[in-house]
């Protein structure tokens, strides 16, 4: 069973590679829901990147993070708090931040039309 949080609601401080965001309102061209997950990139400043898993799109890159997203120190993750704060202006402005929903990966085995909270 997958236990989708509300971004808000996520239980760590960092998001790792894998992890899962689902929107829950999402703008043309992109379906609803579209999942997007936070994948390791070697062109992006910050070293990752949030890919469209879902739809028509799925296997684009959304967004690369820029530098200020990564944590500091020898940990290969981006602050939660930096996701919530700069979702807007640096992720995806056709959905609010109080939309997206995350999980720490797809389980395997599981359907992926579990819905979100």
């Amino acid at each position: 069973r997958m236990n989708w949080h509300k971004l808000s609601h996520w239980p760590e401080e960092q998001l790792w590679r894998g992890c899962v965001l689902r929107l829950l309102r999402s703008e043309h061209p992109y379906e609803q829901p579209v999942d997007l997950m936070l994948m390791e990139s070697f062109s992006s400043p910050s070293g990752f990147a949030l890919w469209v898993v879902t739809g028509y799109h799925a296997g684009c890159i959304l967004r690369e993070l820029p530098e200020s997203a990564r944590c500091t120190g020898n940990v290969r993750a981006i602050p939660c708090r930096w996701l919530q704060q700069n979702w807007q202006t640096e992720i995806y402005a056709g959905c609010p931040a109080g939309d997206v929903c995350i999980i720490a990966n797809y389980p395997p085995g599981i359907s992926i039309q579990t819905p979100a909270p």
